[in-house]
């Protein structure tokens, strides 16, 4: 059985009838099977058909395309113009049928820009004037021009559905990537551990879900569910990173925005510390953002490191790893050893990169009381540094907009 013949309803079969009667009509010869090979796994009998007869037209039409243009004939008929237009039409009828769409139906990306070229000259009557300075069409005869990309599939609604995945991250450990359910009329996100993990790996991929499913915090990206058969877990969509949103709206961000975004940020620490909780990889790049009709909220992300109170898998890491840690000082006595000087130092940079901007050169000071900040997170001497969540929020509420004499 195909891919698609799993996605076949009464309702999918009229939409590519509806299609297939068009297609007789401008090509009364009927279907080709010429490519059909190329298609079948995927599309099953009747919709490989259909595929492979528009790539057999298509072909022959940039072809009759190419012979003009090398005899420098840039005339090209109108048979030909409406033929090559009702083939672009049907793809992009086929491209926006939902069901091909969940499962990722998609146009050769070679093709693809053919076809928009092609859309700014073809006329329906009368002909076409090839553009002089167009390149000669490279033709794929052998090779497919439809595919189905990497797909997911999952109940939504009580319905079984297959939706289009798209990359969005990906890391040692896994990839990300985000869908679009039609359902819930929103995005979700699924990450994937890779197929090389090890049994230690793959319990630590299973350790950042259920710590993220443990912290009950509007400041802490949900998860919802975990699939052990195919190592995957499903979580709530971001709309951008911290690191993003700061360095992109930076000249237009006020005082007032960046306190707020950073008490977020403590607010989530605040649960970390109660539950018992190290992140150890704080980054702006593992802070997201959500946004909401009048509101951005952060989200807390990437817990493939955590450290937990109970955690037997802290003596496995020997790498000192985490965007914003004092690494000089880990190298030293080990990233097993990690506490909570070690987080709140991290923390303390995080702060006043959300502050400034600045996430490199962290000596310079744009706001009363933030030279004082930084100075006791950073703290060559640990014991000088923050030892509770209290502490540096209290320090941080210091922190003013402008200067006072």
């Amino acid at each position: 059985m195909s891919i698609i013949d799993g996605y076949m309803t009464a309702e999918l079969s009229n939409k590519i009838k509806s299609i297939e009667v068009d297609f007789i009509e401008t090509f009364s010869n009927g279907f080709q099977s010429d490519n059909q090979y190329l298609y079948q796994e995927d599309f099953g009998e009747r919709l490989s058909l259909l595929l492979s007869s528009i790539h057999y037209h298509v072909n022959l039409l940039l072809r009759e395309m190419n012979s003009r243009m090398k005899q420098k004939n840039f005339y090209y008929l109108a048979d030909s113009s409406r033929k090559l237009l009702a083939c672009i039409n049907i793809m992009d009828r086929l491209s926006k049928i939902s069901e091909l769409k969940n499962i990722g139906f998609t146009v050769d990306k070679e093709y693809g820009e053919i076809f928009q070229k092609c859309n700014q000259f073809l006329m329906e009557y009368n002909g076409s004037s090839i553009p002089t300075d167009m390149e000669q069409n490279e033709i794929k005869y052998e090779l497919p021009i439809f595919f189905i990309g990497d797909t997911i599939n999952k109940k939504s609604g009580g319905v079984e559905s297959g939706f289009k995945l798209f990359p969005i991250g990906e890391g040692s450990y896994a990839q990300v990537f985000k869908y679009f359910d039609d359902f819930y009329d929103k995005y979700f996100v699924v990450k994937r551990a890779r197929t090389n993990l090890d049994a230690k790996e793959l319990e630590r991929f299973y350790k950042e879900y259920e710590v993220m499913k443990s912290i009950n915090s509007p400041y802490v990206l949900e998860v919802y569910r975990l699939d052990k058969n195919k190592n995957e877990y499903f979580m709530e969509f971001a709309d951008f990173s911290l690191y993003d949103y700061i360095l992109k709206n930076n000249q237009k961000l006020n005082f007032t925005i960046r306190r707020k975004l950073c008490l977020q940020i403590i607010r989530a620490f605040e649960v970390f510390d109660r539950i018992g909780v190290l992140h150890r990889d704080i980054s702006p790049k593992n802070v997201l953002l959500k946004k909401y009709q009048d509101e951005v909220v952060v989200k807390i992300a990437d817990f493939g490191i955590v450290k937990t109170v109970d955690s037997q898998l802290t003596s496995l890491e020997t790498e000192v790893r985490g965007y914003f840690n004092d690494v000089s000082s880990l190298s030293t006595e080990g990233f097993k050893n990690y506490n909570k000087q070690y987080e709140y130092y991290a923390l303390s940079k995080l702060i006043y990169f959300v502050l400034t901007g600045r996430y490199k050169n962290m000596n310079k000071f744009d706001f009363p009381k933030l030279k004082e900040f930084m100075e006791k997170g950073l703290n060559s001497n640990h014991n000088l540094r923050y030892k509770a969540i209290a502490e540096l929020r209290d320090a941080f509420l210091e922190i003013q907009e402008e200067w006072k004499f």
